[in-house]
């Protein structure tokens, strides 16, 4: 059966939150190794779109300077907790 699709929408709702489309910006993580800007530029770009940000437990960047980065956008945080936690302390 045909329907009408001349609106159309991909907006989407996760978790209670309605996004302009099914997209995200995946985590990964130490994007320096690649580019000086790291994890800043996408944090950027998905601010500026609506696209929600997920940042890597792995990101050379700080929490702080990717929220900075994002805006008011919306960003997520992929936890990798440490079999070793003692050990992962020593890195701060």
């Amino acid at each position: 059966m045909l329907v009408n699709a001349t609106k159309r929408s991909l907006e989407t709702n996760i978790f209670g939150v309605t996004h302009p489309s099914p997209i995200f910006i995946a985590p990964i993580g130490v994007q320096g190794i690649f580019h000086g800007d790291a994890e800043l530029a996408p944090a950027s770009a998905a601010g500026k779109l609506g696209i929600p940000f997920i940042m890597s437990t792995a990101s050379s960047r700080s929490i702080e300077e990717v929220a900075a980065a994002n805006g008011n956008g919306h960003r997520w945080y992929q936890l990798y907790w440490s079999r070793y936690f003692l050990g992962s302390l020593e890195w701060n």
